[in-house]
């Protein structure tokens, strides 16, 4: 089981309903991934296990436009136990605060329609940290999901096989000891 939080709070609800429902789910030892950048320094004070945001809300959250400079200052200020950056087609990372990783792939060609692209990373990282544990792997299993949806039509739908198929092409790299 696991806390999803994601996206811009709708009309009326404050800051304080991700913050409480992140702590809710902190004291009872559920996981909490975070999709959002707004107003959500109060969450990340609670605390959540992933936060997944991309460098553009990275860079407007920290003032850096350098992705492991940003990561490095937003997981040394909250508790968030894995941080995850996209950047659209480009590279992407990861860190744990430890570790930081660089997941690139070849550039995809076809795209159709790349809405709901960030939607599909976070659903499927997230299902599949929960599934299997592996956070850098669950990460790119989710970039792999987001690519194949952009080949779709349909906002956020992708075929299962040529996300196991993008996956093949994605390559975890160690960027900092």
């Amino acid at each position: 089981a696991g806390l999803a939080l994601c996206g811009t709070y709708p009309p009326g609800v404050g800051a304080e309903f991700y913050r409480d429902a992140a702590a809710t789910a902190n004291r009872h030892g559920i996981p909490v991934l975070l999709d959002a950048w707004r107003d959500i320094l109060p969450t990340l004070t609670a605390g959540v296990t992933w936060l997944k945001i991309n460098r553009e809300e990275l860079s407007a959250l920290t003032g850096n436009a350098d992705p492991v400079v940003g990561m490095r200052q937003l997981l040394a200020r909250y508790p968030i136990r894995y941080l995850a950056v996209t950047a659209g087609g480009g590279a992407a990372y990861w860190s744990d605060g430890r570790d930081f990783y660089r997941l690139s792939w070849p550039r995809l060609e076809g795209i159709v329609n790349p809405i709901g692209a960030g939607d599909t990373c976070s659903a499927v990282t997230f299902a599949e940290y929960l599934r299997h544990g592996d956070p850098p792997a669950a990460f790119a299993a989710g970039l792999a999901a987001a690519s194949a949806s952009c080949l779709t039509e349909t906002a956020a739908d992708y075929q299962p096989d040529r996300a196991v198929a993008l996956r093949q092409t994605i390559t975890i790299e160690l960027i900092t000891p």
